[in-house]
């Protein structure tokens, strides 16, 4: 996406821990916590002080605790298809987490499970490069041991728990929702937008999570 937006903007774009092409290495905390502290740290570590923050699926949820938490590291926020409340994590991810799963399940058998939820999250047939770039970073043994680790750590209790500071969030805020995705349902995208006085629902029509 970053084409397309505005040449003005410095736009930089992390990886969570654990996620992407960051480091996989085991034995870390990967929860929505956890990655909160880490953008704070990498926001110090860049000297910004302030920045308008666009996230979306499990990034939404990391945002949503910088905002409630350290308002003043978020000038300007933009959520899409976003984890909160207690809308995730989905069932197949609970399974996924379980530490049964790293015996049960080789990288490549993964793999094929993953493209097929992925293919999910799509409102029309995904390009097969595009599903296979998402892949990529989980095709090996300690990218699949990775992505359960990931799954092990989604906790409905880190998104609940700031429920009661939404409303004091005082930055602009975007919500765009994709009104056919299957794992967010748009229910809790009107919540958001109930919950967050200066919010404002987007809908878009024909489109899922991804």
């Amino acid at each position: 996406m970053l084409p397309a937006l505005p040449q003005q903007y410095r736009l930089l774009t992390p990886d969570l821990i654990g996620f992407g092409y960051s480091d996989k290495g085991d034995r870390f905390d990967r929860s929505i916590q956890a990655q909160a502290v880490m953008l704070e740290r990498w926001m110090d570590a860049l000297k910004i002080e302030a920045a308008t923050v666009i996230a979306h699926d499990i990034g939404g949820g990391v945002a949503l605790r910088l905002a409630t938490l350290r308002p003043g590291r978020v000038s300007k926020l933009c959520l899409l298809n976003t984890v909160c409340y207690d809308s995730w994590p989905i069932e197949a991810m609970l399974q996924l987490g379980h530490p049964e799963a790293r015996r049960k399940l080789s990288a490549s058998s993964m793999l094929t499970l993953l493209r097929q939820a992925l293919k999910q999250g799509f409102a029309s047939s995904p390009d097969a490069a595009l599903l296979d770039g998402l892949l990529a970073p989980y095709a090996t043994e300690v990218g699949k041991l990775s992505l359960i680790r990931n799954a092990a750590a989604l906790n409905t209790n880190l998104t609940t728990e700031i429920t009661p500071l939404l409303p004091s969030l005082a930055m602009p805020t975007l919500i765009l929702w994709g009104e056919d995705d299957v794992f967010q349902s748009v229910r809790f995208g009107e919540r958001l937008a109930r919950d967050i006085p200066k919010a404002q629902l987007m809908r878009i029509q024909h489109a899922g999570i991804s």
